[in-house]
């Protein structure tokens, strides 16, 4: 009988490792995502440029913008890891709630 309720006790803690587990994946399969997005048109720019030698006004405007989604990727960052991690997002609130006891 005990061995049967130890047996369950150690169940119960892996089903809840393993969720733990996958949430985290979930949540670093989110990041990467966002970096891929992000950061795949400045390497495709950047290979259009050594492909060709006179770069097109559009090729320039391309670039301005994948730099543009590259600052934004540093941004967005952040926002997903409080989206998806419970402890970062309240550490955050309470930051937010208490500005000037922050760094204290």
């Amino acid at each position: 009988m005990q061995v049967q309720q130890v047996q369950v006790a150690q169940n119960v803690q892996n089903s809840e490792s393993a969720a733990r587990q996958r949430k985290s994946a979930v949540s670093t399969f989110y990041v990467f995502l966002v970096f891929l997005v992000c950061n795949l048109p400045e390497y495709c720019v950047a290979i259009a440029r050594l492909i060709f030698v006179r770069p097109s006004t559009a090729l320039i405007g391309l670039g301005a913008s994948s730099v543009t989604l590259v600052f934004l990727n540093s941004s967005l960052n952040p926002v997903i890891y409080c989206w998806k991690m419970r402890h970062i997002r309240h550490a955050m609130i309470d930051v937010l709630r208490k500005p000037n006891q922050a760094n204290l």
